[in-house]
């Protein structure tokens, strides 16, 4: 009897340690966490964004303020809305890879690719489309918004892997500052248990677990290990969006192509591969070419490729541009 009554304290002690240990973690832990806050202030970067009215943008540009000239592009004003005679226009459409963060707007990809069409004339327009911290969502929202008054012949999606299950940021002014904060579900996890997908929504202190086995991992430069679970449900926007842009590409006799850029980071231990193969098998089903800029990017150091982890430095620019080119439009040049 004592026995028993033993087992029975032991089990209601770890039952009600482990309550209490998920309460804890409901507290102090949110997957829904975020991924990334940026403070723009004013003379700077702040003015060149305004909340957005559009359902699902949060925050848009500001035509003519900062970076962006007066058709809401970061490019140059020589751009009309109605492209001129015999002229291709090429709209690429992304985020701040796309934008150029950190680089002059000359040595975006946009441009590089511009001038690779035009050695031999004058008869392409390549504009760049890119906002800072938009996903494929806002993207495309604001290509059909606003972008798709500029009668594209070609659009190409630049798609950072952390697009998927990337949610909208809010967008505050506070004074003099103007603040953009990037919110995302985050499941990264090492070893999985069965059911593992629902562990990791279901019950926070898995998930804290898990999260900081990642992030021992990664510290010890295992990365290989580390996997993230993105639920299906957060995918779901991105593939629908996906679905329209082509619908209206495929009405409208317009080229439609994705380039994926991968995140710079070891390439021997490059733990995002999965989501490569993810966003490639979308593309697929959706029968969208693309081309994955990791098979370009591998052959070189990532520190001569980046700014940081996700921005390309002018060199990284250059080759995405340069494989654009060879890919989709070294037969059309001619």
């Amino acid at each position: 009897m004592a026995k028993y009554l033993r087992g029975k304290i032991v089990f209601l002690s770890l039952f009600f340690s482990l309550f209490c240990l998920e309460l804890l973690s409901r507290f102090f832990y949110n997957p829904f966490q975020v991924a990334e806050f940026v403070s723009f202030r004013v003379g700077e970067e702040a003015q060149s964004y305004q909340k957005s009215s559009i359902p699902g943008l949060a925050y848009e540009p500001v035509p003519g303020e900062g970076e962006f000239n007066s058709l809401g592009l970061r490019d140059y004003e020589k751009y009309e809305w109605h492209k001129p005679p015999g002229h291709v226009r090429i709209l690429i459409i992304g985020d701040s890879i796309t934008f150029g963060t950190g680089v002059p707007k000359e040595f975006t990809y946009a441009k590089f690719l511009e001038r690779l069409l035009n050695r031999n004339g004058q008869r392409f327009e390549v504009l760049n489309g890119g906002v800072e911290g938009y996903n494929t969502v806002q993207e495309i929202a604001w290509f059909f918004h606003h972008l798709y008054k500029l009668e594209p012949d070609v659009v190409i999606v630049g798609y950072c892997l952390n697009d998927r299950g990337f949610h909208i940021p809010k967008f505050h002014r506070k004074g003099k500052v103007a603040e953009i904060i990037f919110y995302s579900y985050n499941y990264p996890y090492v070893f999985p248990l069965p059911g593992n997908g629902f562990f990791l929504t279901h019950l926070r202190s898995y998930a804290l677990f898990q999260s900081a086995l990642s992030g021992l991992f990664m510290k010890v430069k295992k990365s290989k290990h580390v996997k993230r679970y993105v639920p299906q449900e957060s995918s779901k926007p991105m593939e629908e969006a996906l679905v329209k842009l082509r619908n209206y590409c495929d009405e409208k006799g317009i080229k439609l192509f994705v380039i994926i850029f991968p995140y710079f980071q070891s390439w021997k231990n490059y733990f995002l591969w999965p989501e490569h193969q993810w966003i490639k098998q979308v593309l697929k089903s959706l029968k969208i070419p693309y081309f994955d800029l990791y098979h370009t990017y591998c052959f070189f150091p990532p520190k001569w490729l980046c700014r940081d982890k996700i921005h390309p430095s002018v060199f990284g620019h250059y080759l995405a541009a340069l494989a654009i080119y060879e890919v989709f439009f070294r037969e059309v040049e001619k």
